[in-house]
């Protein structure tokens, strides 16, 4: 058994393979670079392996990452003490679960407005990494001063530090939509977008030399694939 410290990183929608998830997975390799044994974990069964988390994003651990699905976050939380995790990183949107390790970092893309008796749990916390100085003004605005936090933008993968930077010398009348496509549960409404698209340049709002890109990660479900052709269908010609 390695003597590294250990970083449990919580992030309960792996399988939707979002922007969050990738946030999750790019702050585990920074721990991992910074001398961290690094465990995935969820509170819920999704019957995923790590290889299908990781994959999407293209993400080369540099040494055996572990991935543990609980039925519950009080398991995880078992597991957590039981196991003398040394940091917890709590990178699940909206969880109120208080920090269960000897350290705990809560990474917080935007807060909502808590009763006092939830800001409580955050506050066990020893840092809020707050994603942007935008984001940590609303965490005190919502929060008050009881969280400990810190900003900290989301880091750079080695994915994107192998890829070669390009040199433009002008713009071009492109518009460009980046989100997974997931119909439900948390829907991006690249279909709304197309049809805006289509609209503007219909009544010669946007000239025929604009260009409209839709670029996101396919979540394997039936729903999903019908939701992408009917974007294309939509845009076809335009």
């Amino acid at each position: 058994m390695s003597d590294l410290p250990i970083a449990l990183v919580y992030n309960d929608f792996f399988e939707t393979a979002g922007g969050g998830e990738r946030s999750a997975l790019d702050l585990a390799g920074a721990l991992e670079r910074n001398g961290f044994r690094i465990v995935l974990a969820t509170a819920h069964s999704c019957g995923l392996s790590l290889d299908q988390i990781l994959r999407p994003f293209g993400i080369e651990p540099l040494g055996d990452w572990e991935y543990h699905e609980f039925d519950c976050g009080e398991d995880m939380c078992e597991y957590v003490h039981d196991s003398s995790v040394d940091l917890f990183v709590n990178h699940t949107y909206g969880s109120l679960l208080p920090n269960p390790a000897r350290r705990g970092f809560y990474s917080l893309m935007f807060p909502d407005v808590l009763p006092e008796r939830s800001r409580q749990n955050i506050e066990t916390y020893d840092r809020v990494l707050c994603n942007s100085r935008f984001t940590e003004i609303y965490a005190h605005k919502y929060w008050g001063d009881g969280a400990q936090t810190v900003v900290l933008p989301p880091p750079i993968s080695t994915v994107h530090e192998r890829g070669s930077r390009v040199q433009l010398s002008e713009k071009e009348k492109l518009i460009l939509v980046i989100g997974r496509f997931n119909v439900r549960g948390h829907n991006k409404c690249q279909l709304d977008a197309v049809r805006a698209f289509v609209e503007l340049k219909q009544r010669a709002v946007l000239s025929s030399d604009w260009k409209l890109v839709v670029a996101g990660h396919v979540n394997p479900n039936p729903d999903n694939e019908t939701y992408v052709e009917q974007c294309r269908r939509v845009g076809l010609g335009h």
